[in-house]
């Protein structure tokens, strides 16, 4: 299955977010059973990713963290719900900024 990139970046004080073929990502689409990993665009700045209770992936939800400016592939679950999206927060460590992008499993993604 397809594996998806989040590159995440400050820029002007404001965090931003871009895939792997360096479009837009705020709000990223992908199937149920494809892969999700996020980068920092920058390779050094550490961050966590946390969807609280709502988690589109396999097992219990946790607090995901960076290590060297990079969260490693997780499979979205062959049950994730198609709506509302699964929104998260993204925190830039360690006391950087924060926000709240959404990622949205479309079985109509490409």
């Amino acid at each position: 299955m397809r594996t998806h990139t989040i590159y995440i970046g400050v820029v002007d004080s404001k965090i931003g977010y871009w895939d792997q073929n360096r479009q837009p990502a705020k709000q990223k689409r992908a199937r149920r059973k494809e892969r999700i990993a996020w980068e920092s665009m920058s390779g050094e700045e550490d961050f966590t990713v946390d969807f609280g209770a709502a988690w589109p992936f396999g097992g219990a939800p946790t607090v995901l963290s960076s290590t060297n400016g990079s969260i490693p592939p997780h499979t979205v679950d062959d049950q994730a719900r198609l709506a509302p999206p699964y929104k998260y927060t993204v925190s830039i460590l360690p006391s950087g900024p924060s926000e709240d992008p959404e990622i949205i499993i479309d079985p109509a993604s490409d």
